[in-house]
């Protein structure tokens, strides 16, 4: 049961902070960005809402062979009709998904939630002991980006929808992990790739090796690599001819005739209260070493 799926999806938590169904996290809020904001989040399909409601079936062969491939590399079996009620099952959510032009949106995608309210959106979800496996502290509100499709796969988070969402765990931890397995992973991909969006190649050994440590742990590799490419004393020039910039700017503003005293205040206000980011940031994030 649903109950049962989520112990494991605790266990993933805690073993490779994966989540296939539901999750918190942290933002930067979207409307105070010198703040942090916690995020509910659910299950997203893998691919865009378009090629859901309007892709080919070519586009739609391909992506099903692929998982297919995937399933079995890892020793999975899975039938046709089982992969057939994996797509519909994303499709339903890709109906209920946030429009792409809205997604810029912060008036539509900031939207904010209670925990007792996401508990009564997912009565088979205990939130707080998912909140704990997330790693995030309670707060008074969450922020649900997407309201429609959360609200969506809180209809399809089932008992009755057990077999499907087995699926939705198994294919959420090969997809993300598969390619760090073997070759074969990666060249099921590569074909993926090649039929669905009509690109060949792939990256070497060293290149995805890079790729990978870099979207891990980016501060630590940004900070070899500034100390190797970017002197502070490099950053002072910089940050000096900024400087020298914003100070001509306000120069200028105070001598415009068609702008008022009032704007020309907001003007340089707004400039006094710019953030200056150059290169690298002052402090590096270290969240590795605890």
């Amino acid at each position: 049961n649903v109950t049962e799926l989520m112990n494991v999806q605790n266990t993933l938590m805690e073993k490779l902070y994966c989540a296939p169904f539901a999750a918190f996290s942290l933002t930067v809020d979207f409307k105070d960005s010198t703040r942090y904001i916690p995020v509910f989040g659910v299950y997203n399909p893998n691919m865009t809402k378009d090629f859901y409601l309007s892709g080919t079936e070519i586009q739609k062969s391909a992506y099903l062979k692929y998982l297919k491939t995937v399933m079995e590399l890892s020793g999975e079996e899975i039938t046709d009709s089982q992969l057939e009620e994996f797509y519909n099952f994303e499709k339903s959510l890709a109906e209920k998904m946030m429009n792409p032009e809205d997604m810029g949106n912060v008036d539509k995608f900031y939207n904010t939630y209670t925990l007792d309210e996401i508990q009564t959106l997912f009565p088979t979800v205990d939130t707080e002991k998912l909140l704990i496996y997330s790693g995030i502290q309670k707060e008074d509100k969450f922020l649900v980006t997407d309201v429609g499709m959360t609200e969506e796969f809180a209809h399809l988070l089932t008992d009755e929808n057990i077999e499907v969402l087995k699926t939705v765990a198994k294919l959420t931890v090969i997809l993300s992990y598969g390619t760090t397995l073997n070759t074969e992973f990666v060249d099921a991909s590569n074909v993926f790739n090649q039929e669905f969006l009509g690109i060949s190649g792939t990256y070497s050994d060293e290149e995805r090796a890079a790729i990978t440590v870099s979207s891990v742990m980016p501060d630590y590799i940004g900070e070899i690599y500034a100390e190797k490419y970017f002197t502070e004393e490099a950053k002072q020039d910089v940050l000096k001819m900024v400087r020298d910039i914003v100070s001509v700017y306000k120069k200028r503003i105070g001598n415009l005739t068609w702008m008022s005293d009032e704007t020309k205040e907001k003007a340089i206000r707004k400039l006094d209260t710019m953030k200056i980011k150059i290169g690298y940031p002052d402090k590096w994030e270290t969240y590795l070493d605890n």
